[in-house]
């Protein structure tokens, strides 16, 4: 009988620690859902730390104390406001924007990051809240008048930007410059140091209002391309509060007020994938 109680007091440990391994095994195996959501990290904290590219005037730049103003900041105001939470800007260039994400510097990107699918298997994205068709910008008195044109020509691209890619798949013979900001691009095209640059059509409609040295060619060149804000992947209650942030925006007025505020004029293209309220998206080629 002995014998036989000690087997079963046996049996019964090793199922007593199996169940425990098991358990052990469960919550670590479960990942993303044993750690704080960004989102509960940004309500205690009241901290928002939010990235930007402060060099895509009228969507973010600085006013003449150095301060962040600018289509995005109002939104990311906003979104601060909704948590409680000061928000702490942190500026870098286009390039930069997936690593500071992956490497924790900011909680959310508000840059105009398009959405693609190579991003999105480094980051989320949250639903667009804006939409803008890449465009052509010349000078006036440049002969270019189509994408096929820039062939053999010098054009400019912002690092990090989905303008090199479109550039390859549309140009054939394009000499690329790249550059870390839209002023000095700007500047390197009325200097004659490039021919052309491919830009975000949304800010280059703005600049060209700012400035009549620039031509905009008619029509864009490629597709509609869809701007969201973007988080860290596997951190999906962060990404639902983002979600609801941008559909609350969208639905009551607020970003089209916002839109036309900065850039001057009703948003072209609806942020709401299939629904377009304006201009033409007929391709340069």
């Amino acid at each position: 009988m002995k014998h036989i109680n000690v087997k079963r007091i046996a049996a019964a440990a090793l199922a007593v620690c199996a169940t425990l391994t098991f358990a052990a095994c469960g919550s670590g195996a479960s990942g993303a859902s044993s750690e704080t959501s960004t989102l509960d990290s940004v309500l205690k904290a009241k901290t928002l730390k939010v990235g930007v590219v402060l060099s895509i005037p009228p969507a973010e730049s600085k006013d003449k104390n150095g301060n962040p103003v600018g289509y995005d900041i109002d939104l990311a105001n906003q979104l601060g406001e909704s948590l409680g939470a000061k928000v702490e800007y942190v500026d870098m260039s286009a390039d930069a924007r997936i690593s500071s994400l992956e490497t924790g510097k900011v909680d959310v990107l508000f840059t105009q990051i398009t959405q693609t699918l190579d991003r999105a298997q480094k980051v989320a994205f949250t639903d667009p809240y804006v939409a803008s068709a890449p465009v052509i910008v010349t000078t006036k008195s440049s002969s270019i008048s189509t994408a096929k044109d820039l062939s053999g020509k010098n054009v400019g691209i912002l690092k990090g930007t989905t303008f090199d890619k479109l550039l390859d798949s549309t140009v054939s013979g394009a000499n690329k410059q790249y550059f870390t900001d839209t002023a000095s691009q700007t500047t390197a095209l009325k200097n004659n140091q490039i021919d052309a640059f491919i830009y975000d059509g949304n800010s280059s409609y703005y600049m060209a209002k700012q400035d009549n040295d620039l031509k905009i060619l008619d029509g864009t060149i490629g597709s509609l391309e869809y701007n969201g804000m973007a988080v860290k992947r596997g951190d999906q209650q962060w990404l639902n509060y983002l979600n609801q942030f941008v559909f609350q925006v969208i639905s009551d007025g607020t970003n089209a007020k916002l839109y036309k505020k900065y850039y001057g004029l009703d948003m072209p293209f609806s942020p709401l994938l299939s629904e377009s309220t304006g201009t033409s998206t007929t391709s340069q080629e």
